[in-house]
């Protein structure tokens, strides 16, 4: 029996075959295999917001913090935890412990231990962030010309498009301008119909509640429900009848000027070119999509919200999967001037078929690896 029959690996036509199989692998790998700009982490890092307006630091460690901070000591898992507390707002980071790979049930647990905690701490709102090491690779801008508060309004409808994309995992608005209602109420008006403010405070609450709570009953079931009906439009304010001591009856809007403004005290600000915005800022989840064709669809949807709600504009000023593009390319690129250059070296060292075989043989390595590597669910970071 002669060697070539017995030595697989030295019959051509099978080596030759088998090249060929891994490199068109490899240059199906290169067009649809998951890609991403930055690698991605275990979500070790958290944190537990706790927002009390109007409470001390003082009240707010003792009611707040320090009930969260035994919870938080009695799981193993947590490594470490730090609380920042300030006038009605308080701030615990988390971290977990570094052998723990697996976090999400511990994020469930947490979220669990203190959603029984907020039930006695009722007047506090309590809300855990798990994901705050996810990458806002995509930053857009709205523009109404109208103000703020039409940004801001345009600005949610957009977020709530973008959401329809099954590729976009969050959508975060930024220096979203918090509004108020405001009644303007001169003391001119107050001496002619002798309504005072408080009057008018009260007035507006009661017209946001149930004058007469609904009551369900089912056999030997009864329970009574204490719902809201809130004011869903201004012109329902403005049209309301208030009266006057003497009994005469008017409307607020003749009285008093209604409006939605700005609330004045705002934390954050997003500010475009000198001039004040709201911003969108887009996250995609990780290690499962293949970011330059969701890119794609992404600018595609923005393309056609423009023309949708024309003359609205959305800006697009930061956007990652076009910097993971370029990389591609410039790998690329850099692969073939390299194969061209080590061919041109060896031509001058070698005869023209050992050189041209050489030659070949780096980009078929290359591209065997990367067939390879996608087989088994390799991620591409560029």
């Amino acid at each position: 029996m002669s060697m070539s029959q017995t030595k697989w690996y030295l019959q051509a036509r099978l080596v030759l075959g088998i090249v060929a199989i891994l490199t068109m692998t490899g240059l199906v790998a290169w067009h649809s295999a998951n890609e991403q700009e930055d690698p991605s982490f275990p979500y070790r890092n958290g944190m537990i917001l706790l927002v009390k307006p109007g409470m001390d630091i003082t009240q707010l460690t003792d009611e707040g913090v320090r009930p969260i901070e035994r919870v938080l000591s009695e799981i193993d898992e947590i490594q470490t935890f730090s609380a920042r507390i300030k006038q009605g707002y308080a701030n615990i980071d988390l971290e977990l412990k570094e052998h723990i790979y697996d976090t999400d049930p511990i994020w469930q647990r947490i979220k669990d231990r203190i959603r029984q905690l907020e039930l006695q701490l009722n007047p506090i709102n309590i809300s855990v962030h798990d994901r705050i090491q996810d990458t806002q690779g995509i930053v857009l801008s709205v523009s109404t010309g109208n103000g703020i508060l039409h940004d801001h309004r345009f600005a949610l409808k957009i977020k709530d498009e973008l959401l329809s994309l099954s590729d976009v995992r969050t959508a975060t608005l930024i220096g979203a301008p918090k509004e108020q209602l405001q009644i303007a109420y001169s003391a001119q008006s107050m001496r002619e119909t002798g309504i005072t403010p408080t009057k008018i405070a009260k007035h507006v609450a009661q017209l946001n509640t149930e004058a007469t709570p609904p009551i369900l009953q089912n056999g030997s079931f009864t329970t009574g429900l204490n719902s809201l009906t809130r004011i869903s439009t201004l012109d329902t304010i403005k049209g309301t009848q208030i009266f006057s001591p003497n009994g005469s009856a008017m409307l607020l809007a003749n009285i008093a000027d209604v409006a939605y403004r700005i609330d004045p005290i705002s934390n954050e600000q997003f500010w475009i070119d000198g001039k004040r915005t709201v911003g969108i800022a887009l996250t995609l989840p990780p290690d499962t999509i293949q970011v330059t064709a969701v890119g794609a669809r992404i600018k595609q949807k923005i393309a056609q919200l423009n023309h949708q709600y024309a003359p609205f504009k959305v800006h697009v000023h930061l956007f990652q999967p076009d910097w993971t593009q370029k990389r591609r390319s410039s790998l690329l690129t850099s692969l073939l001037v390299s194969c061209l250059g080590v061919t041109v070296v060896l031509m001058c060292l070698m005869s023209f078929r050992s050189a041209l075989i050489v030659s070949v043989s780096i980009p078929a390595i290359a591209l065997s690896a990367l067939g390879i590597f996608g087989m088994f669910g390799g991620l591409f970071i560029k």
